[in-house]
């Protein structure tokens, strides 16, 4: 699927919650969450919630490929 990638005033390109959770195939609410949890961040432009397509990136880098975020204390291990 396709996603409308938009600048913003020339500035860095930007996804919608709606264009990012069809990207994950995931609800929007499952997106807001992220954001909520501090996982995705995000920002306003007026009453649109958009998200910088290098942070998009970012976190998808940082998911497995069942698309659950991989935690930095499930990466090292524990120490006993």
């Amino acid at each position: 699927m396709s996603v409308a990638v938009v600048p913003v005033g020339g500035e860095r390109p930007v996804v919608t919650l709606a264009g990012l959770a069809g990207r994950w195939g995931v609800n929007i609410k499952s997106v807001r969450r992220l954001i909520d949890r501090g996982e995705l961040r995000a920002f306003r432009i007026g009453r649109r919630v958009l998200v910088a397509l290098v942070e998009v990136e970012r976190f998808e880098r940082g998911s497995n490929r069942q698309g659950r975020v991989v935690r930095q204390e499930e990466t090292h291990g524990s120490s006993t």
